[in-house]
C-alpha cells in the first residue's frame, strides 16, 4: 500500500511503471507470436534487385560510394560538383528522371515534393535534395523549368534552395553520357535508352545517401510515405539529425530493402518499453528514498 504522504510525483512514477510493465507483456506476447514475421537480419553489403524489365530495375547497392567527383550544371548554369551536395555534413535524397518525360518522371517528382512537405526536416537545413537528369541531352534551361514546376507548391519556401536540379556539364554528349552512367551504375540505376529519340526506360524511385556519399535506403514507385522517408534521413544522418523521439522511432522500425518501406518491429518496441521501465522504476525508488529520509530527519531520528 502507497504512504498518503508520499509525493504525488513518486506515487504517479510507479502507476505508470506499471502500466508500462504490463505494455511490456503484452507486446512481449505477441512478439511470440507464431503470426507474427520472424526478425529479418539486416546485412550492411546486401543486394536485392527490384526488377521492372531486364534491362530496367534498381540494383540495390548498399554502402556503395558515389563518386562525388563528377562534374555538373544546375539549374543555373553553374558548374558543380557533386561533392558539393554530398559533402560529409548531410544525408542526400538522390533522384535520377529525365526531365522531358511525361509519364513516371513526373509522377515520382510530384510524389517526392508532396512527402516532402509532410516530413518535419527542412532541405538545405537538414537535408540535401539532388535531381540528375538521365538524358545527357538536356540543358539547364529545363532543370530550372522542372525545379519551378515541382517546387512550386512546397510548403516551405526556403526549402526550395535545398533542392538542386542537375544536368550535363558539357554539350558534348558522348563525355556527358559517359558522366550520368558513372553515376547510374554506381548506385545500380538500370535504364534503357534511346539518345536519338531522347527517351528513356528506367525505374521510378530515389535513393538516400548517407553524409558521407554512401548508397542507404532505397525506395520504390512514386507514392511515398513520409515517415519512412524521415526514418531513413534520421538513420542515413547517423545520430546527428531528429530529436530523441525521432531516435527511438528509428529503433521501432525496420527497412525491408525487397520492398522499400520501413515496417513496425514489436520486439523492438519491448526493448524501448523495458528501458523506459528500468528508468521509471529507478527514479520512483529514488524519490521513495528521499522522501523517507527527510521524514526520519523531520522526526528527530538519525538518519544514518
Amino acid at each position: 500500500m502507497i504512504p498518503t504522504k508520499w509525493p504525488q510525483l513518486a506515487k504517479r512514477a510507479l502507476v505508470f511503471g506499471a502500466l508500462v510493465g504490463m505494455t511490456i507483456c503484452q507486446s512481449v506476447t505477441m512478439a511470440q507470436s507464431p503470426n507474427v514475421p520472424p526478425r529479418v537480419t539486416r546485412d550492411p553489403v546486401a543486394s536485392s534487385v527490384l526488377v521492372a524489365t531486364p534491362d530496367v530495375h534498381f540494383d540495390q547497392k548498399v554502402n556503395t560510394s558515389v563518386p562525388v567527383d563528377l562534374a555538373f550544371r544546375d539549374e543555373t548554369g553553374k558548374r558543380v560538383m557533386l561533392r558539393d551536395y554530398i559533402n560529409g555534413k548531410q544525408p542526400v535524397i538522390l533522384m535520377m528522371p529525365f526531365y522531358r518525360c511525361a509519364g513516371a518522371c513526373t509522377t515520382e517528382q510530384q510524389g517526392l515534393m508532396t512527402a516532402l512537405n509532410e516530413v518535419n526536416y527542412r532541405p538545405g537545413k537538414d537535408f540535401q535534395v539532388v535531381v540528375v537528369t538521365i538524358n545527357p541531352k538536356e540543358q539547364p534551361t529545363i532543370a530550372r523549368a522542372k525545379k519551378d514546376e515541382y517546387t512550386h507548391d512546397l510548403k516551405d519556401r526556403d526549402a526550395v534552395a535545398g533542392i538542386h536540379y542537375l544536368c550535363a556539364a558539357t554539350e558534348n554528349v558522348e563525355d556527358a553520357h559517359k558522366t550520368v552512367r558513372q553515376l547510374t551504375d554506381a548506385v545500380g540505376f538500370r535504364y534503357v535508352e534511346n539518345l536519338a529519340t531522347q527517351q528513356f526506360g528506367h525505374a521510378t524511385g530515389f535513393i538516400v545517401l548517407t553524409p558521407a556519399g554512401k548508397t542507404f535506403r532505397y525506395f520504390y514507385g512514386s507514392d511515398y510515405n513520409p515517415r519512412d522517408i524521415k526514418l531513413a534521413l534520421t538513420e542515413a544522418g547517423e545520430n546527428k539529425l531528429g530529436s530523441v523521439v525521432d531516435q527511438l522511432m528509428v529503433l521501432c522500425y525496420h527497412y525491408d530493402p525487397t520492398t522499400g518501406k520501413y515496417g513496425f518491429l514489436i520486439w523492438r518496441v519491448s526493448q524501448v518499453l523495458g528501458i523506459a521501465t528500468v528508468i521509471i522504476l529507478a527514479t520512483s525508488i529514488g524519490l521513495m528514498l528521499r522522501w523517507e529520509k527527510r521524514q526520519m530527519i523531520h522526526s528527530g531520528v538519525d538518519a544514518k
